[in-house]
């Protein structure tokens, strides 16, 4: 068994690609000794998220499962690579491949079976390995599946922040023995401080910006396509040439032709090519300050930022990380997109279809200052948008003629947002003063609210918070809000308070008259209570907008991706009766232009479009544990409300996070925290969750189980109760990292190890039924719908074009969350 990708060329040759990756402590020159050995002729060889580990912008590592174990194994991230390999627990080793503290795998276990063939690799002098083929269970970002893989017994001159290596070519064992269709890559940047993620049969919109452009792979064995199209630095357009490229993670270079990568360095600033390293040294000054390369592919525009092609050594160092090829082609590569490439593009690897899909990737950008500047803005170039106040943008389409829309700005100051009035000064009450609600009191702590020796007469003082009765607020406050990330909104306002993010909308909440609420960061936690949702918006990354839920509309606001689907709707209202119809929407864009209401599962991506209409349907629910009594951190106890009414009156008060309700005691208590608090078991109590951010440590609940799977945290144990239709809970188990769902919560016990999250959405149970034949849902249907759809639309969140869709499908099953 070849561990390796295997091209043949054009003549009878064929080639290598190894499936390592050097130890981050190598030289710069011997990484570059090893990228070229890479394609050396004479080389031997549910929704589905891993976020990876970058390295020094030298390795990414994946974390993946083998067996039963909860321990993930990181493993290098290789598209290039067929098979996949592992240290093992009688791996031994000259220096510390084998050492350090990453698990390793038993071959020993039982889930595991060995193929009888061997397995080993060469990489160049003193980078090695050797050990058995084995097949058994693994999981990489939550999809389980059995492959081959090797289990190494012997390493030398790996990295000890690698256990092994995850091959993804379209032929290797982890693609075919899955069936995936599709994976995503977003490679982080060590400037800037992030990872990266490997997506598994999906897309994540939030990691690349404009559309997706797809180039054709000229072969089903590796992701390899012709390269067309150019250079473009500095004015100066060189054009592709040869016959072949790849794709590959695990290249820690953008290998072009010679002359080619002498013109690039000589554009961009390097001292030249130097013999004896194979490099390009470079002023490291020039990651800050060099010009940013446009690499045209087909139709895909990426643009490599300087942070992205320098590459600092060990000993302070810099090279380009722009080198030659040599004669490492042979007439059957001619450029190899590494690393550099692929970090300034988010890449799609469309098996079914056989193609790549690139767009410009989207890295996280310096926090907004305190002028609120934004970070994105059009421009020729990254340098010329960002020395300029260009036109502030969300995609290409924002910019005039001849511009494009580019991210990741640094200079910070030179283009401010549009700001609202300034606020009025804050009114401040000294504290045991006489107040009204709503004040700002003078010391922290203290709260303008009705005091318990007060309540008969409703007077207000400032006055220590824990020391306050709180009341429902009046008929005409909202009930809940809808929140709208990256939005920031300038209307008439009610009143503004610095707050937390939490506390804003809780704020509004609590206050007659209040239409919405707008927090910035970008203001030093700036809370702003509107009279009226009218006003000018803006797409802000420093900004959340809240509007409530079933009322609330915005003029001119899209949010892109996240589409269930759409229909047909004639008015605003129309189309938010249509979103309220389908379990899985929290809002929706009405389109005025096409009459199209399209249904949205979550807001993200923010865009400002004068011919759509935001309406808001879903907030928060509840989730009640039954049998449970919790104590401390209270903001309020009293026997005046009933337990029907105690988790509405949580809602509808600023920083409570959770009710308690006692039979036995008669009293609903509002608690302002769940981290620390004491927990009983207890039939006559009932401790009430939001959904979305509730949580609960110290307790667990038996039976109702719906699945098991290893997740990474928590809110990754959220994320997957979210994404099952029958989920009401999750249990995450924190030493095993291990998260059981639930469908329901009966017979609790203690366990500090456990945590209980709540689903960002909470959903009607779906009625039991045995067998039945229905156009609606229920546990067990069988459904078969013909429909036929023709939509024209010039607007939308998503791709607004002409489609003709006819669907036959036959169901006959549990449906989760995630089917319409």
């Amino acid at each position: 068994m070849h561990l390796g990708l295997v091209l043949a060329a054009t003549t009878a040759v064929a080639f290598t690609v190894p499936i390592s990756r050097p130890s981050r402590n190598a030289s710069l020159p011997a990484l570059m000794q090893q990228a070229l050995d890479r394609y050396s002729l004479n080389a031997t060889t549910f929704k589905r998220d891993a976020t990876l580990v970058n390295a020094f912008d030298q390795l990414y590592t994946v974390p993946v499962f083998f067996g039963s174990s909860m321990n993930p194994l990181p493993l290098s991230l290789e598209v290039g690579s067929i098979d996949t390999w592992v240290r093992g627990t009688q791996c031994t080793s000259n220096d510390n491949s084998c050492g350090g503290s990453l698990p390793a795998v038993d071959p020993s276990s039982s889930l595991f079976q060995s193929t009888g063939s061997s397995w080993s690799v060469d990489f160049g002098p003193g980078v090695n390995g050797q050990g058995t083929v084995f097949k058994g269970p693994v999981s990489v970002a939550s999809l389980a599946t059995s492959i081959q893989f090797g289990i190494a017994t012997s390493l030398n001159g790996f990295s000890n922040q690698e256990a092994g290596l995850l091959g993804l070519s379209p032929t290797g064992d982890f693609v075919t023995g899955s069936g995936i269709n599709s994976f995503a890559i977003y490679l982080g940047s060590n400037a800037d401080g992030d990872g990266g993620l490997l997506s598994i049969d999906k897309v994540d919109n939030t990691k690349y910006q404009g559309g997706l452009q797809y180039i054709p792979l000229t072969s089903r064995d590796a992701y390899s396509f012709s390269p067309k199209g150019s250079f473009i630095v500095n004015g100066l357009t060189i054009s592709m040439n040869g016959q072949t490229a790849l794709a590959d993670t695990g290249t820690a270079f953008l290998l072009v032709p010679n002359a080619i990568a002498d013109q690039l360095n000589q554009a961009i600033g390097s001292y030249g090519y130097n013999l004896q390293t194979a490099l390009y040294p470079i002023d490291c000054n020039i990651a800050e300050t060099g010009p940013t390369i446009t690499v045209q592919l087909g139709s895909a525009s990426i643009q490599l930022f300087p942070r992205h092609y320098v590459i600092t050594n060990n000993d302070g160092t810099c090279f380009s990380g722009i080198s030659q090829i040599g004669s490492i082609g042979q007439n059957v590569v001619d450029y190899v997109f590494g690393d550099p490439f692929l970090r300034a593009a988010y890449s799609v690897y469309d098996i079914k279809n056989n193609q790549l899909g690139l767009a410009q990737a989207v890295h996280p950008t310096v926090a907004p200052g305190p002028s609120g500047n934004l970070q994105i803005r059009c421009g020729t170039d990254w340098t010329n948008a960002n020395g300029k106040c260009g036109t502030l943008c969300s995609t290409d389409g924002d910019c005039p003629s001849g511009e494009q829309c580019f991210a990741d700005m640094t200079n910070l100051d030179v283009c401010a947002a549009p700001k609202p009035p300034p606020p009025a000064p804050l009114k401040t009450i000294d504290d045991w003063s006489d107040c009204t609600i709503g004040d700002t009191c003078s010391s922290l702590g203290f709260a303008c609210c009705i005091a318990p020796a007060d309540s008969n007469i409703g007077k207000t003082t400032c006055r220590p918070f824990n020391d306050c009765t709180f009341t429902p607020p009046p008929p005409q406050a909202p009930s809940s809000l809808v929140v709208l990330p990256d939005l920031y909104f300038a209307g008439p306002w009610l009143s503004q308070a610095y707050t937390s993010l939490a506390d804003c909308p809780a704020l509004c909440l609590a206050t007659p008259g209040c239409a919405g609420a707008d927090f910035s960061y970008g203001k030093d936690g700036l809370c702003t209570l509107q009279t009226s949702m009218n006003g000018g918006k803006w797409v802000d990354y420093s900004a959340t907008t809240f509007i409530p839920a079933g009322t609330g509309t915005l003029q001119g606001v899209d949010y892109q991706g996240n589409d269930i689907g759409y229909a047909d709707a004639s008015t605003a209202e129309e189309c938010r009766a249509k979103c309220a119809a389908n379990f899985k929407c929290v809002a929706a864009v009405f389109v005025a232009s096409s009459n199209t209401c399209w249904l949205k599962s979550e807001l993200r991506n923010a865009a400002r479009n004068d011919d759509l209409t935001l309406v808001a349907v879903r907030s928060i629910n509840w989730v009640a544990l039954g049998g449970v009594y919790s104590a401390g951190f209270e903001i309020s106890i009293d026997s005046d409300t009933s337990n029907a009414d105690c988790a509405a009156k949580c809602q509808n008060t600023p920083s409570c996070v959770m009710a308690t309700y006692s039979f036995s005691k008669g009293n609903c208590a509002l608690q302002k925290s769940s981290i620390g608090v004491g927990k009983w078991i207890d039939p006559s109590g009932v401790v009430y969750l939001p959904s979305g951010t509730g949580q609960f440590i110290g307790i667990d609940f038996v039976g109702n189980d719906i699945s098991g799977l290893a997740v990474g945290s928590a809110e990754d144990c959220r994320n997957r109760c979210t994404d099952v239709q029958a989920c009401i809970a999750g249990i995450f188990y924190n030493s095993s990292k291990y998260c059981t769902l639930k469908s329901a919560l009966t017979s609790p016990r203690y366990n500090d190890d456990a945590t209980i999250v709540i689903p960002k959405i909470i959903l009607p149970r779906t009625p039991k039924t045995t067998t039945t034949t229905t156009t609606t849902s229920s546990t067990t249907r069988t459904t078969t719908r013909t429909t036929t759809t023709t939509r024209t639309t010039s607007t939308s969140s998503t791709t607004r074009t002409t489609r003709t869709s006819t669907t036959t499908t036959g169901c006959s099953c549990v449906c989760p969350r995630d089917s319409l």
